[in-house]
């Protein structure tokens, strides 16, 4: 006779709780995943906002020209436009008079942070006139290596005027924008909770010796040395548009009368000739840090090293260091 086995099958209960168990180990692998593609995002863009920065110093020692922009309409900067000393703005004579060459000189780049209140960073280039533009009565040797007093007398600046139909500000040089990866942001090296929804501002003026062709650093600080709470808003000073329209295009007594507005603090040349109240560049160091709302540790402290003159002065701050200024 054949004995017949009876099978118990599972129970509610314990199919529940194998299903609970399963649901709770997927979670935690899901979770652990999702916590490491968080972090490696926000790797991703630490490391993305410092070599975008490291390369600005390399475009400002191997200078690359495109000549964008009309040549014979422009003068190097709105300080060159405005000054009526001895030199000469760029203009249709000039350029015809040497071909593919210019009186105006790319002497670097400006960095600047937080304008119009957004996390994208900005680069522009810093052109001044070429020293030997000048004439006789430009003494070299009173201005060389006394920081940024070169600088000033070739009047350098990152905004020129185009003189269309209309007189509108246009930047002197080339420009360019970076917006930091995976909706990170740059914040202030303070208290983490305090400053979380507020844009980092600053600037960084990256620029050759027209004297000594040596590179330097300067950081906009204020004059107590204290980091700074501004930066310099050119892209507002662009958006401003027209200047003035004359029957002739644009003139020197439209450009100067908009000069003498509000808007002239806006103007890199009022900040190198420390006209600037409250506010001066100067040498020395910068910190920012990298925020995330994912982020689940220290935020990651991204310096600018006193007066670099290259691409290693862009360093990232270990997490763990003592002098890390984002935990």
């Amino acid at each position: 006779m054949v004995k017949r086995h009876k099978f118990r099958g599972f129970t509610v209960i314990e199919v529940s709780l194998v299903v609970a168990i399963s649901l709770l180990l997927l979670a935690s692998v899901l979770g652990g995943l999702s916590a490491r593609i968080h972090d490696q995002r926000y790797r991703d863009a630490v490391t993305d906002i410092a070599d975008y920065l490291r390369g600005v110093y390399s475009e400002v020692i191997y200078v690359e020209n495109d000549r964008t922009g009309q040549l014979g309409l422009r003068s190097c900067t709105v300080a060159d436009f405005l000054d009526n000393g001895n030199g000469f703005h760029t203009n249709d004579a000039n350029a015809n008079a040497h071909p593919g060459r210019s009186n105006c000189a790319v002497y670097g780049k400006l960095i600047t942070f937080g304008e119009q209140d957004s996390y994208t960073v900005h680069t522009y280039d810093v052109i001044g006139r070429t020293v030997d533009s000048f004439d006789a009565n430009f003494n070299i040797s009173d201005l060389e290596e006394k920081d940024l007093a070169e600088l000033k007398a070739v009047f350098t600046g990152a905004v020129t005027v185009e003189k269309q139909t209309d007189c509108k500000f246009t930047p002197a040089g080339n420009s360019a924008s970076h917006t930091p990866e995976w909706q990170s942001r740059l914040t202030y090296p303070n208290d983490k909770d305090v400053y979380k929804e507020k844009p980092y501002k600053g600037a960084v003026l990256i620029v050759r010796s027209p004297i000594s062709n040596v590179v330097h650093t300067y950081v906009l600080k204020k004059d107590g040395g204290d980091q700074s709470d501004i930066t310099i808003e050119i892209q507002n000073l662009l958006a401003s548009s027209t200047i003035g329209t004359t029957p002739t295009g644009c003139n020197d007594t439209s450009v100067k009368m908009y000069a003498q507005s509000s808007a002239i603090s806006s103007f890199l040349s009022n900040y190198i000739s420390g006209s600037v109240a409250g506010y001066k560049l100067q040498k020395a160091e910068l910190d920012f840090c990298v925020d995330s709302d994912d982020l689940f540790r220290s935020r990651r402290n991204i310096r600018f090293e006193e007066d670099g003159h290259d691409y290693t002065a862009v360093t990232l701050v270990p997490v763990d260091g003592e002098d890390n200024r984002c935990r």
